[in-house]
């Protein structure tokens, strides 16, 4: 497992579509509940080459899962999701 504490600043790995509106786009990614989709403003995705991410903050930390909440509006969620402590994430500078 990554080293990570409630507060740090993560980024999420997210597949990337286009949005509704100007300056939003569609993401969705895989939480240990199933998939998550919704919708973030463009500025908020982060990409490094092929991979797109999105930030989100440590809310709590297990011994196999990490909560975070995530910025945007989503379709199952109110923004809180758990992702595997083993998820491809990176951590913020």
């Amino acid at each position: 497992m990554k080293k990570v504490s409630k507060g740090d600043f993560l980024y999420i790995p997210v597949e990337v579509g286009g949005g509704a509106f100007l300056g939003e786009c569609v993401i969705s990614f895989e939480t240990l509940e199933g998939p998550v989709s919704g919708f973030i403003n463009k500025n908020e995705v982060i990409n490094r080459g092929d991979i797109n991410f999105i930030p989100a903050v440590v809310l709590d930390v297990e011994s196999d899962r990490i909560q975070v909440r995530l910025q945007g509006s989503f379709f199952t969620t109110t923004g809180l999701a758990h992702i595997s402590s083993e998820a491809n994430y990176e951590r913020a500078a």
